[in-house]
């Protein structure tokens, strides 16, 4: 069961590349034994000052499957790294993306072991309101994120939903649209936007 279908690259800022390795693959498929910890007994790494992602001994299984998306997963995300997450079709990649910003587990429910703690909160005590603060996800149906009149509007709307003033939001527009190079394109209409410059609207 895979109802939300979300981009499987996982992005940060920095030039540096990580792949998941086939074991961490197989144990997101559900191969082998289960092994799992509760996050009270899950150490806390003494480098989680310099880590964006701290995942610890994950699994994670829908209401109502009998198959794990996810188990035993331990992974670790430098602050600055670019990491690519990839696997075959159900590998678990679209689950592991929803836990990073708390749709698993407070949206989809399930049986969840394990800790996250991602820019060092944990998504089970952070709801996704606040999640959605510091992460962001692209569907891989991205033009399905795309529904304002025209680009400044597209940006505007998490802001304008946050009560942010008004300058402050103008700032926040610009300054989103500048990173990923839409800067002038305020006005254009998401539909008149190529595929890769909707993708980046997506991100802004």
């Amino acid at each position: 069961m895979h109802p939300l279908q979300l981009n499987c690259t996982l992005t940060a800022r920095g030039s540096h590349g990580i792949t998941a390795t086939d074991d961490v693959l197989a144990r997101a498929r559900g191969r082998g034994e289960l092994a799992v910890e509760d996050a009270a007994s899950v150490p806390v790494s003494s480098e989680s000052d310099d880590l964006a992602v701290d995942i610890r001994g994950l699994s994670y299984r829908y209401r109502g499957q009998k198959r794990w998306a996810l188990q035993a997963v331990d992974l670790q995300i430098q602050r600055g790294d670019f990491v690519v997450v990839m696997g075959p079709s159900e590998a678990g990649k679209s689950t592991l993306a929803a836990c990073l910003n708390g749709l698993v587990p407070h949206f989809h429910r399930g049986k969840l072991h394990g800790q996250v703690i991602v820019l060092g909160n944990d998504t089970r005590t952070h709801t996704v309101a606040e999640m959605a603060e510091r992460v962001g996800l692209v569907f891989q149906d991205f033009e399905a994120q795309l529904f304002s009149t025209n680009v400044a509007l597209e940006v505007a709307f998490g802001p304008e939903n946050l009560a942010v003033p008004w300058d402050e939001m103008h700032a926040r527009v610009q300054r989103s649209l500048q990173l990923v190079g839409l800067q002038g394109m305020e006005r254009r209409t998401p539909a008149s936007l190529s595929g890769g410059q909707k993708q980046k609207l997506a991100i802004a």
